[in-house]
């Protein structure tokens, strides 16, 4: 789609309308440390992780978390998405 998504040391995951041009919204207070990684699963889901090992899945038609994983014990640098299209 036309969305890009940003995270950073605020904590917040914000949403940019590439199309529009303009600001499409934001996540405040997403994760309790700095965002260090984003993936985009579908038009509707987002991965993100952050410095202290925690990855949450959002829904973003709710705006809102529907899984938290917490099993990583450091920064979580990077994420991906198997051929499956169901692990990551």
């Amino acid at each position: 789609g036309g969305t890009l998504f940003s995270g950073a040391t605020d904590t917040c995951i914000g949403a940019f309308d590439v199309n529009a041009g303009r600001p499409a919204g934001v996540l405040t207070n997403a994760h309790a440390s700095a965002i260090s990684s984003l993936l985009v699963i579908d038009e509707n889901t987002l991965a993100s992780g952050d410095d202290d090992g925690v990855i949450k899945i959002w829904d973003l038609r709710q705006q809102r978390c529907c899984h938290e994983l917490t099993e990583h014990e450091d920064f979580i640098s990077d994420m991906t998405l198997a051929a499956d299209g169901k692990t990551l």
